[in-house]
């Protein structure tokens, strides 16, 4: 069952995304204007994962700062799960884009910013449930009876 302070978390994550696809978009029109192209992919796939790379960084800090309110201690040991993640959600990303692009007019920007939305929600799962996730503590006060 979901709280309201996972519902809060879940619309900050989703304005951070939002935020990070502008970036994302806008760094990949920039890309795509740059002749990438090689034997093994096209412009298109090399612009998509540098983008992916500068959103990365952008959504890391803000859910740092906002989404979870985490402090400079132990980001280091957050980063790298993090952007594992994001990497694969990147490699879902691809093939969901490459088939949405001909439903959208053939705009490859649009059907990257439907497939990021749709990740979006599986990769707050993670992030709220596994990696951001609050340390239960507990206070023994005097659980177990004197044996003397």
């Amino acid at each position: 069952m979901v709280d309201a302070l996972q519902l809060r978390r879940l619309a900050k994550f989703a304005a951070v995304g939002v935020s990070g696809l502008a970036v994302n978009l806008l760094a990949l029109v920039i890309l795509l204007a740059v002749p990438f192209d090689s034997l093994a992919v096209g412009g298109e796939v090399i612009s998509a994962v540098i983008s992916t790379q500068v959103a990365i960084a952008w959504n890391f800090l803000l859910t740092e700062r906002w989404v979870f309110r985490r402090g400079k201690q132990g980001r280091a040991l957050r980063l790298l799960p993090f952007w594992a993640l994001s990497c694969a959600a990147l490699l879902a990303q691809l093939p969901i884009a490459g088939v949405l692009q001909a439903s959208v007019g053939n705009s490859y920007v649009i059907a990257t910013a439907a497939a990021i939305g749709i990740l979006m929600v599986g990769r707050f799962l993670v992030c709220d449930h596994w990696l951001y996730r609050r340390r239960a503590t507990h206070r023994c006060a005097a659980t177990a009876p004197d044996a003397s």
